[in-house]
């Protein structure tokens, strides 16, 4: 009965796919969180454009002036009169040009012929810009 080969994975082989298995799942779950977050950020940052753009449209339909709240710290925004929107932690605002008035919180305004009060907020997280610009006279919203 000797001479034949043997089909199959000793013992070491096993082991040695399972470590590695091990080690890729590992390196996959410590960076869910981050990629989590970071998807929980950019579906803030759309509702954010999204609320500013709704908010212009109020302003042309009703005739009167809407308008939005932004707190630098933490950041978060809230529309009109309402709750404040938290961004995810480790999101800052780094600049913020043109809201009236110029302190905490900001406020902006959307006005019934379309205009706005013309403002320009940048926000940082993950080691990436994010920027949302507002034309006074236009109300052209643009991000980028």
């Amino acid at each position: 009965m000797g001479g034949g080969r043997r089909h199959g994975f000793t013992l070491i082989e096993l082991l040695v796919v399972l470590v590695i298995t091990a080690a890729l799942a590992a390196v996959v779950a410590a960076n869910l969180p981050a990629g989590a977050r970071r998807q929980e950020f950019l579906a803030r940052w759309q509702d954010f454009v999204t609320d500013l753009r709704a908010q212009q449209a109020r302003a042309v339909f009703t005739g009167s002036i809407r308008r939005v709240r932004i707190r630098t710290v933490p950041p978060a925004y809230a529309v009109g009169s309402g709750p404040y929107r938290d961004f995810p932690p480790g999101t800052r605002l780094v600049q913020a040009s043109g809201a009236t008035p110029l302190g905490d919180p900001l406020e902006i305004l959307f006005y019934p012929d379309g205009s706005s009060s013309g403002f320009e907020v940048t926000l940082w997280h993950a080691g990436r810009r994010f920027r949302v610009r507002v034309d006074p006279e236009t109300g052209r919203i643009r991000t980028g």
